[in-house]
């Protein structure tokens, strides 16, 4: 829902790079709640990760580029990346414990029952649509659950959560790209080379 909500207000590619900043959080978390620790190469990634962010949100200087409302999108792409921590860090646990359908399921099981909750609290409609938009929304449903969360999932019982978390930093360059084919969103320099890092 954060995802959604942030992409109202600012940039897809703004969005993108300001929730995965989900590794920087999820490397204390880890490092706290259940003891791990990490290799020198896993900092390095971290701060690559900040140095992009900083050159994304350096270069994110007009309004075009930003969105309507920069500053609340933002907090929300990065309450987003607390809550994908959270995410990954509970999964790690529960992955040790149960297989990694059974736990993907029960995760979409809960996500679901938080969708309806919401739908019901705003009212939101869900009807009447075109069925272009219903197939986009399952479209993106299947990409992003079955083709997203289950890989993720099953890698939580053989990887650190951290380490996960790193390599997912790919989709920020996806999305930049998805976003300037489809939605026309042309980065500026310092955003395309905070990607890239």
């Amino acid at each position: 829902l954060l995802l959604f909500y942030a992409l109202e207000l600012t940039s897809v590619f703004v969005t993108g790079v300001l929730r995965r900043t989900t590794p920087l959080w999820l490397v204390w978390m880890e490092m706290m709640f259940l003891g791990v620790v990490f290799s020198r190469s896993i900092y390095w990634g971290l701060a690559g990760t900040i140095l992009g962010g900083l050159l994304v949100g350096l270069g994110s200087g007009s309004e075009v580029a930003m969105g309507s409302q920069p500053l609340m999108g933002g907090v929300l792409a990065f309450s987003g990346s607390l809550s994908m921590g959270m995410y990954m860090l509970i999964g790690r646990r529960f992955r040790l414990l149960l297989p990694s359908l059974v736990y993907s399921w029960l995760v979409f099981l809960v996500a679901a029952g938080v969708m309806v909750t919401a739908v019901l609290i705003t009212a939101t409609p869900i009807t009447g649509y075109s069925w272009y938009a219903y197939l986009w929304i399952l479209l993106v449903t299947f990409l992003t659950q079955f083709l997203g969360h289950i890989p993720i999932n099953f890698a939580l019982k053989h990887f650190h959560a951290t380490t996960i978390s790193l390599f997912m930093q790919v989709s920020v360059a996806a999305s930049g790209v998805v976003a300037f084919f489809f939605f026309n969103e042309v980065p500026t320099l310092l955003q395309f080379l905070g990607s890239v890092v």
